[in-house]
């Protein structure tokens, strides 16, 4: 098992909690503390089987995979263990448009919504109409929680990926 966090309080809860709940083969499970809101878990095999080469990438395949780092103790346990039953697949995948992934992708690279409208011919509210329904898909609250995860994603990438 392979934890990425910051805080070692969180690292040893993680620690703690699989102890307690008794699950010996935590091979290739992947604990990613992506920082003051999210935590994902998944099997790591899926991640480095799947065409991931990016920190969007990332984000959209582990897009179920997510807690609030906040949740509740149960809600950890559950997904720990659904960690180890079944994992990502194409069926669980955040399934963005064309549109949305465009302006979500380009939205991290270039913030300004008008400037994003001008490059798509298409009108600022578009853009922020693909914005709030493609970060509701992801289960990002906004955009500045988006370019937190992405980072923090293209921080653990290289680690969990290393052969990209």
């Amino acid at each position: 098992m392979q934890i990425y966090s910051y805080d070692n309080y969180f690292i040893l809860g993680v620690r703690s909690l699989i102890e307690k709940l008794n699950i010996s083969d935590t091979s290739g499970m992947i604990v990613f503390d992506a920082g003051s809101e999210y935590v994902y878990i998944f099997h790591g095999d899926k991640l480095r089987h799947a065409d991931i080469n990016d920190s969007f990438s990332a984000l959209v395949y582990c897009s179920h995979a997510f807690l609030g780092k906040n949740a509740t103790l149960k809600a950890y346990a559950s997904r720990l263990q659904t960690s180890l039953e079944k994992d990502l697949d194409d069926e669980t995948m955040a399934i963005l448009t064309c549109r949305e992934e465009m302006v979500i992708k380009e939205l991290y690279k270039v913030p300004n919504r008008k400037h994003l409208a001008q490059m798509f011919s298409i009108s600022e509210k578009t853009v922020s109409s693909h914005t709030i329904r493609g970060l509701h898909k992801l289960g990002v609250k906004n955009t500045n929680t988006l370019h937190c995860i992405l980072q923090a994603w293209e921080t653990v990438l290289p680690a969990i990926l290393p052969d990209t």
